[in-house]
């Protein structure tokens, strides 16, 4: 179990090896619990059973931008551009794999400063953004995983307009 005396650090590899659920260490890491409005995310585990259901049984087709990797080392002297160098390739790519696919798809996330998701990052994971439809909503998502798949970790969806507020409430 964990503890609020312990590093998002920690906390986060705990999650990782698999020894504490998201959900604890998502409260209490600060900014990381979920918030019910909008302009607010909730994390998967505070998500009704009929969001979670979509997003645990849906599949995601990964557009990586060709020839590109993340930019993850926040003290390179280029950092900032890297990233929104990638940001604009991975909206590319998203936009034409939408197009070809009937499916899901998640975009990778470059971030200028990665906070506590750094040890995410050490991992091997990196932020994915993409959408569900639930009920007729769609509503986004952001989750870690891996550049190849496998394991999500810590999504959260994002509440920007009312009509997704109320599949929270």
């Amino acid at each position: 179990m964990g503890t609020s005396t312990q590093s998002p650090a920690e906390l986060i590899r705990s999650v990782i090896a698999g020894e504490i659920p998201e959900i604890e260490v998502c409260n209490l890491i600060d900014n990381w619990a979920s918030d019910v409005q909008v302009g607010g995310f909730v994390n998967l585990a505070d998500a009704p059973e009929a969001i979670r259901e979509q997003f645990v049984s849906a599949s995601f087709e990964i557009s990586w931008p060709e020839g590109l990797e993340m930019p993850t080392d926040e003290s390179d002297e280029g950092h900032a551009d890297k990233v929104k160098q990638f940001r604009k390739a991975a909206s590319k790519a998203s936009k034409k794999l939408k197009k070809s696919s009937g499916g899901n798809v998640a975009a990778p996330f470059a971030k200028i400063s990665y906070n506590a998701g750094a040890e995410l990052v050490a991992a091997g994971f990196c932020q994915f953004h993409a959408s569900i439809v639930v009920d007729d909503v769609k509503v986004a998502v952001h989750y870690w995983s891996k550049p190849e798949g496998g394991d999500r970790l810590f999504a959260k969806f994002k509440i920007d307009k009312d009509e997704q507020l109320a599949l929270f409430v």
